[in-house]
């Protein structure tokens, strides 16, 4: 006769509301433990080479932009931390954050749901703001070119493009369709091109962004193929521009995002991260029968008209210093 999702809620209320503290203040062993914690995950970044050159080169791309700033932020900032700043900050989230729970179960949650408000009643939360604030890129008038050196022997490249659309969610299909025809399916220009025809790439994955009208294409190359690999690249965005694209090819990205759509309710946690994910946008578009209608509508001369407002805006090599091969080609 438990009600378990009660209990938890409540323990994590607890958790929110009343943490760990001592004299109203927060224990300086927790900060230092938190804080040394976070200072190693940031010195670590560079182990993960990938994941090290793609931030690298969003910091060159979104120069000057929020979104440039890395996740944990720098060691010095973090060394810059205070007791009185964390609880500023946790004051600040308390009165200030949007709050969305998410439950996924047979019965509707009256009891949970009536906790969490009761909880929440005694805040002023009237300055709460649920629309996302993200400014989208704005592209510089030339293209930045930087290459950085590590002593690894693969070479990672980065191609940021900046794009021009509304942010309706009918666009975002259409910018989704792009990227899966540009680069992100094994039937896609660059995987095709790129990679299987030239070989000049070891992988070539791209990254949507949309609410930042960005998004870009990472690869692993050998050094030697910097040239090639980027003439290439971008050989493949001038064709989809130029309306190379075929039925079947096309017919392929439907049935790849019907396919995405039906793995929404494989499992609780599927759901849960769909939501999750969509947190900011209109949620009549959690209707997953009203989505499949959008991807349905969209025609291949949507796409090639996005395709047209597609510019290249950043190059970024993390280089490796041993020496590959060159591909002829």
């Amino acid at each position: 006769g438990e009600i378990i999702s009660v209990e938890v809620a409540d323990l994590v209320l607890k958790s929110l509301f009343n943490p760990s503290k001592t004299d109203g203040k927060f224990a300086d062993l927790d900060i230092e433990r938190e804080r040394r914690l976070l200072v190693d995950a940031v010195n670590a970044e560079i182990n993960n080479k990938r994941l090290y050159a793609i931030n690298k080169a969003i910091a060159l791309m979104c120069d000057n932009e929020p979104f440039a700033l890395p996740k944990y932020g720098t060691v010095e900032q973090l060394n810059f931390v205070s007791n009185e700043k964390l609880q500023s900050a946790h004051d600040y989230i308390l009165h200030n954050a949007f709050l969305r729970v998410n439950y996924i179960g047979k019965e509707y949650p009256d009891s949970l749901f009536k906790l969490i408000a009761d909880k929440f009643s005694s805040f002023d939360r009237s300055n709460v703001v649920k629309k996302l604030d993200c400014t989208p890129h704005k592209p510089s008038s030339e293209i930045k070119n930087k290459i950085d050196e590590i002593d690894v022997n693969q070479s990672k490249l980065f191609m940021g493009f900046s794009f021009d659309c509304d942010c309706e969610f009918e666009n975002e299909m259409i910018a989704k369709y792009f990227i899966l025809l540009y680069s992100a399916a094994t039937f896609s220009k660059c995987f095709r091109y790129v990679r299987e025809k030239l070989s000049l790439c070891y992988y070539c994955s791209p990254t949507l962004i949309f609410d930042k009208k960005m998004f870009f294409v990472d690869c692993g190359i050998d050094a030697v193929n910097y040239d090639k690999a980027v003439d290439a690249i971008k050989l493949q965005l001038d064709s989809i521009k130029n309306g190379e694209i075929s039925d079947e090819d096309f017919d392929a990205a439907t049935l790849i995002l019907k396919s995405d759509l039906k793995e929404i309710t494989d499992s609780q946690d599927a759901m849960n991260n769909f939501l999750v994910s969509n947190i900011y946008a209109d949620e009549k578009y959690n209707d997953i029968s009203l989505r499949e209608k959008v991807i349905t509508s969209v025609t291949k001369k949507q796409v090639i008209d996005f395709a047209q407002s597609v510019k290249l805006d950043t190059i970024y090599m993390l280089k490796g210093t041993t020496e590959g091969v060159e591909v002829d080609g």
